[in-house]
């Protein structure tokens, strides 16, 4: 799986704090162009026309399907930031950020950057960091994203100059197939009975509404936000540093 690059987000504005000033932003447009971290981003839904048009190419790419059991984690004293933990990986993987699933959230304002001192220098806070990362305008709300952050220096697969990871195609269960899609399901079954044998994957296509603005799938939308917001917190994240890495957990 192909991680995005703060670089390479579609939202100009993404990842850039509220500023004070023309120069406050220049500096933070520089920063916006230094990738320290790479981000895998989903969606709690396979159902908008939007987004099958936006990033499936206009209906002839397909939706993958990951289903794993997560368990819902809050920072100590940070609590607002929504995020969950892949539960089947606590223990088998050491490297926790890659297991966590953060909850984007949408609003009209830029979230502030807020820095600490350390050897007369400045480094952003993790609250800092994880809201400017997990924070989007109002406008891209039909999104319904989640992301998982990951560290550019361990990656699985570089190629061209981007950056693969594959813990998490274990978790792959299903491909729906656009309506556009130039070579159909049977081409598809074909590439993953070759490339997955050990694996079962079910393979369906998308379809339009009779009536409404809406592209059908058979897959069941993800718990809605309400929901999971009210799910308990089982795990306690702690940090002390502000590259997006953590000390430990607490269950």
């Amino acid at each position: 799986m192909k991680a995005t690059l703060p670089s390479e987000c579609n939202d100009i504005l993404e990842h850039i704090g509220a500023c004070t000033s023309k120069k406050d932003f220049a500096v933070q447009r520089e920063l916006q162009k230094i990738n320290t971290v790479g981000m895998l981003c989903f969606s709690r839904t396979s159902k908008s026309s939007t987004m099958w048009g936006h990033y499936a190419d206009h209906h002839r790419g397909a939706v993958l399907v990951f289903e794993m059991d997560v368990i819902k984690a809050h920072y100590e004293m940070k609590q607002d930031i929504l995020c969950f933990v892949i539960k089947d990986r606590l223990k088998k993987d050491s490297d926790l950020i890659k297991n966590i699933i953060h909850v984007v959230n949408y609003s009209e304002r830029r979230p502030s950057i807020i820095f600490h001192e350390q050897d007369k220098q400045l480094f952003e806070i993790l609250d800092s960091q994880i809201k400017r990362f997990t924070n989007k305008g109002n406008d891209w709300k039909y999104e319904q994203e989640m992301r998982i952050f990951l560290d550019l220096k361990n990656p699985d697969y570089i190629y061209g100059g981007k950056y693969f990871y594959n813990h998490l195609l274990p978790y792959l269960k299903q491909i729906v197939v656009g309506v556009n899609h130039e070579y159909g399901i049977e081409y598809v079954k074909t590439f993953i009975k070759k490339y997955r044998k050990s694996k079962s994957i079910k393979i369906s296509s998308s379809y339009f509404n009779n009536i409404g603005y809406i592209t059908e799938t058979e897959v069941e939308d993800s718990p809605s936000l309400e929901i999971m917001k009210e799910w308990p917190s089982e795990i306690i994240l702690y940090d002390t540093e502000s590259d997006l890495s953590y000390r430990s957990i607490s269950i």
